[in-house]
C-alpha cells in the first residue's frame, strides 16, 4: 500500500510533473538538435550623412568603420591651409583697401591745407593792397586839401573862379567818406 500512496500523493503534485517532464523534453530537443541555424528577419540601421561647412580636404579621419559616433563628436579633420591662406588673403586685401583710404584722406588733407594756404595768402594780399589803397587815398586827400586851400587863396584874390574851386569838394567828400570807413574794413 505505501506504493499506492506514494501514486496518489504525487498525482497531487500533477502540474509540478507536467512542466518538469516539458522542460526536460525541450532540453533533449535543443541538445540534439543542430548547433547552427539561419534566422530571416530585417535589421534597421540608421544612415547619417554628414558633411563640413566648408570645402576642403580631409587631413584625418578620427572614426573607424562601424564605430559609434556620438553628437557633437569630431568625425574628421579638414585640411584648413587653404582656408587660412584665403583669409590671410582676405585680410591683406582689407588693410590695402584702409591704407588706399588713408592715404585718399591724407591728399584731401593736403588739397584743403593748400586750399587755406592759398587763400589766407589771399586775404593778406587783399589786405596788403587795402593798405595801400588807404594810405593812397590819404596821399591824394591831404594833396586835394593842400590844393583846396590854394585854390581858395587864388579865389581870395580873385585870380580864380569860384567852379575850379568848388570841383575839388565833391573828391574831397568821397575820399573823407571812404577814410572813414577804413577802420572797420582793416579791422
Amino acid at each position: 500500500m505505501p506504493a499506492r500512496m506514494l501514486l496518489r500523493n504525487a498525482l497531487g503534485y500533477w502540474p509540478f510533473l507536467v512542466w518538469l517532464g516539458l522542460a526536460l523534453t525541450v532540453y533533449w530537443l535543443y541538445a540534439s538538435s543542430v548547433r547552427y541555424g539561419a534566422v530571416m528577419g530585417i535589421v534597421d540601421a540608421i544612415d547619417q550623412d554628414i558633411s563640413p561647412t566648408e570645402t576642403a580636404r580631409i587631413a584625418s579621419i578620427d572614426v573607424t568603420l562601424g564605430q559609434p559616433i556620438a553628437r557633437g563628436q569630431v568625425v574628421a579633420r579638414m585640411d584648413t591651409s587653404l582656408m587660412d591662406a584665403t583669409a590671410a588673403f582676405e585680410d591683406v586685401l582689407e588693410w590695402q583697401d584702409a591704407e588706399e583710404t588713408i592715404m585718399e584722406h591724407r591728399q584731401s588733407i593736403l588739397g584743403m591745407m593748400r586750399q587755406m594756404d592759398g587763400s589766407l595768402s589771399a586775404a593778406r594780399t587783399a589786405y596788403a593792397d587795402e593798405k595801400l589803397r588807404q594810405s593812397q587815398s590819404d596821399a591824394e586827400l591831404a594833396e586835394l586839401k593842400k590844393d583846396l586851400e590854394r585854390r581858395q587863396e587864388l579865389l581870395a584874390r580873385r585870380l580864380m573862379r569860384e567852379e575850379d574851386v568848388t570841383a575839388l569838394l565833391p573828391r574831397i567828400a568821397a575820399l573823407e567818406k571812404a577814410k572813414e570807413s577804413y577802420p572797420a574794413l582793416l579791422a
